[in-house]
């Protein structure tokens, strides 16, 4: 979220910010779910755990920054970056879906996703007067 927040203040100011793409927010949210089902218990296998590993949580990380930086979400690859330096310093959690995928990602897809539906929401409303 902070990324997201620091990513608002920016286009606030006039500057300007790479949008998300909607296909980007709706794969967010679906890639993700299986994890949040496997760590409930409603999987057989738990994708949660490997999280805690390092080779493949810095795999996790360098892929989702490298992509964020592809497609000049430099905000969220900072979020990434940071998600990443708390997780290698053990900074509350031990698993790099607690660093990246709530806060950053998981975050961030929901909230624009959430503001871009209202949006054409609002617009067709507006049509239809």
């Amino acid at each position: 979220m902070p990324a997201l927040a620091l990513r608002g203040l920016w286009a606030g100011s006039g500057r300007p910010v790479r949008p998300f793409a909607t296909a980007e927010l709706i794969a967010v949210i679906v890639l993700i779910l299986p994890l949040y089902a496997s760590a409930l218990g409603m999987l057989e296998v738990d994708l949660y755990r490997l999280g805690y590993a390092p080779l493949c949580g810095g795999a996790i990380a360098l892929v989702l920054g490298v992509y964020a930086m592809s497609r000049r979400h430099y905000f969220v690859a900072v979020g990434v970056l940071a998600g990443q330096l708390a997780w290698s310093f053990d900074v509350t959690s031990t698993n790099i879906v607690d660093h990246i995928g709530h806060v950053v990602i998981l975050g961030a897809a929901a909230v624009v996703l959430l503001l871009r539906l209202t949006g054409l929401a609002l617009r067709a409303m507006r049509g239809s007067a």
